[in-house]
């Protein structure tokens, strides 16, 4: 009996210690391929390998995980911690290491090259290398570009030039930005142009004269060119094409007078230049050649048509700004009775003869400076152009090269005389908008008439209520009288 009760406790105790054996603890390793680190764990049965409690791998004997290099350049470490189990035993402690994870290395764009070039007026840098590139003076983005970026430098107003502090960066997709690369450039300065004296301008003489050809009768000119000074002078002659510029032809040497005997619109240009100094200031002429025909077959008029239907020819006389004007008096003896009914602002009509040919408004080519009434009063009407009677008044016109003829006027002083004293018409005083009675609609039109000058519906010698010769505030007042006491 006591060797039975000995057997059991020995089989009971044996049975204990075999089910409490415990598999022994892995073995943990590790070795970095140059992209990764790859962690290794063996032992014996079933390997489990951890990481922040995550299970990151398990095989048999053997447990592999491989950690890629990570983005933080400094690195990382990685608590490693793995287990075995063999079959019929208890899972092993956990066998630990820590790991070193290098980062992944930054990769920087090369730099680019910096290189220039002068062109005589200009230097132009240019950066070349991998990617975008960026070009960049005193801290500001001159130029970008892929593979290349230039910037053209001209030349400065300094005689003695200036340095240029240049730099460059290049970037390829996926790398860094590239340092900096640096260089200094030396731009040349204009050089300073040499002083010459101006040669003096020659004088440019026409004589008119009279020639006849297959034309007819043609009052023509005599062209010469005197230097005043010893110098060679330059002529080109310019024909008018239509109404707005002249075509020139080639300039040539002055030897002998120029002839100008076939009808047209010319214009002569010349300089002069001597040796050792500079082309002189041109000088130009404009002259018309036209078929006699009797008078005004040249020359610039003005043409008034007064209240008899008559032209009243004016001469315009050319002033230091190149215009041509004449000073007028509209008054109301000759022009006051124009178109009775018909014109109650007493419009003159008028128009130009410029070197035999006409112009009024009816002609494309020309065009009417409008303004204030008070200040430039020339209206449109009927082919002409037209003016308000009682005043004096400078009219005019000059050419411009590019848009054609312009002609304008300017109203000065009010001339005396009482506009009814000469009205064909029987216009009623008061009667500001013609319609034949004196009416609150008279005050609202020279209400709008003081406020917008260049109207042309009121009636201005209707509305000269109080018969001082001016439209004003004070007419109202008479008509606004003459509306209470039905008298004047």
């Amino acid at each position: 009996m006591k060797k039975l009760l000995f057997l059991f406790l020995m089989l009971t105790t044996a049975s204990i210690m075999w089910a409490n054996e415990v598999t022994p603890m892995p073995e943990i390793s590790y070795y970095d391929t140059g992209e990764s680190v790859v962690v290794t764990a063996t032992g014996y049965g079933h390997i489990c390998l951890y990481w922040d409690d995550m299970l990151m791998a398990a095989g048999e004997c053997e447990a592999n995980w491989e950690i890629p290099y990570c983005e933080d350049p400094d690195g990382e470490e990685f608590g490693i911690a793995a287990t075995a189990q063999e079959d019929g035993k208890e899972v092993s402690e956990y066998a630990l290491a820590t790991v070193y994870v290098p980062g992944r290395p930054i990769e920087v764009t090369p730099m680019p090259e910096i290189s220039y070039y002068d062109t005589g007026e200009s230097v132009v840098v240019t950066a070349t290398g991998n990617g975008h590139i960026c070009l960049y003076w005193d801290d500001m983005l001159m130029a970008d570009g892929e593979y290349e970026a230039y910037w053209e430098i001209p030349y400065g107003e300094d005689p003695e030039g200036e340095e240029f502090g240049i730099a460059a960066t290049a970037q390829e997709e996926g790398k860094e930005i590239s340092d900096y690369a640096l260089a200094t450039v030396y731009v040349p300065g204009k050089p300073n142009d040499p002083v010459f004296e101006q040669t003096a301008a020659p004088i440019l003489n026409a004589e008119s004269e009279f020639f006849y050809n297959s034309y007819g009768p043609i009052n023509g000119y005599i062209i010469t060119l005197d230097p005043t000074e010893d110098s060679y002078i330059y002529y080109r002659i310019g024909v008018r094409d239509g109404y707005e510029y002249y075509v020139f032809d080639e300039w040539m040497e002055y030897y002998e007078p120029i002839i100008l005997d076939e009808p047209g619109s010319y214009c002569i240009e010349a300089y002069a230049i001597a040796d050792g100094k500079m082309e002189s200031e041109h000088v130009s002429l404009d002259l018309y050649v036209g078929i006699n025909q009797g008078t005004h077959d040249y020359g610039k008029y003005v043409i008034l048509i007064d209240r008899n239907g008559e032209e009243n020819w004016f001469e315009l006389l050319q002033g230091s700004d190149g215009s041509y004007t004449a000073t007028l008096a509209l008054d109301y003896a000759t022009y006051g009775g124009y178109r009775p009914g018909i014109d109650p602002v007493r419009q003159v009509p008028l128009y130009f003869m410029i070197d035999g040919m006409r112009y009024g408004a009816a002609d494309d080519n020309t065009e009417v400076v409008l303004g204030n009434l008070m200040a430039n009063p020339l209206y449109e009407s009927d082919g002409n152009y037209t003016l308000p009677v009682g005043y004096n008044y400078t009219v005019g016109y000059y050419f411009d090269w590019e848009n054609g003829f312009y002609v304008y006027a300017a109203q000065g002083s009010r001339l005396p005389g009482d506009p009814s004293e000469y009205a064909d018409d029987d216009t009623l005083r008061g009667d500001a908008d013609g319609d034949g009675a004196v009416s609150i609609a008279d005050i609202v039109l020279i209400v709008d008439y003081l406020l917008n000058p260049n109207s042309t519906e009121i009636n201005l010698v209707g509305a000269d209520a109080d018969l001082d010769g001016a439209v004003s505030i004070a007419d109202i007042v008479a008509i606004v009288d003459y509306m209470l006491a039905a008298t004047w």
